[in-house]
């Protein structure tokens, strides 16, 4: 079992107006519906819809969607298939694999689309600060 394909659908990025001050991101990722595909006549793709969410409040939002195949045996993609149409839900082994690789690409791609519009980073990247030099020297022992 593994993730062997990934797109997105739709993707919005928009700035209702420049922040102010400190923002609070809301995100969210879920999977909104999960069908059986095919690769030939071969039934073992599992492809679970998504949606990824970032809401600035009154500054802006971002919204992405897309899919991601899982394949599988056709036994347990059929499973899967009937667990998601009769409980809306995923056995968490797999969940964690789908949403793992959700969030793997559409943060990648979150933070290039809030450059665009000139909206925060809403994850917190590594930068260097001012301040004293670290020393070279190993304290004496």
């Amino acid at each position: 079992m593994a993730v062997v394909g990934f797109s997105f659908i739709k993707m919005l990025a928009e700035r209702k107006k420049a922040p102010t001050e400190a923002i609070k991101i809301n995100s969210d990722v879920k999977v909104t519906n999960v069908v059986k595909d095919m690769v030939g006549k071969e039934e073992n793709l599992a492809r679970f819809e998504f949606e990824f969410t970032l809401n600035y409040g009154e500054p802006g939002e971002l919204l992405l969607t897309g899919e991601v195949l899982f394949m599988d045996e056709p036994a347990k993609v059929k499973q899967i298939i009937e667990n998601w149409k009769k409980q809306q839900a995923v056995e968490a082994k797999i969940l964690t694999q789908v949403l793992n690789a959700v969030l793997y690409r559409a943060n990648i791609k979150a933070l290039e689309l809030m450059q665009e519009v000139g909206l925060p980073s809403h994850i917190n990247l590594p930068k260097f600060v001012e301040g004293p030099a670290p020393s070279s020297q190993k304290p004496a022992s």
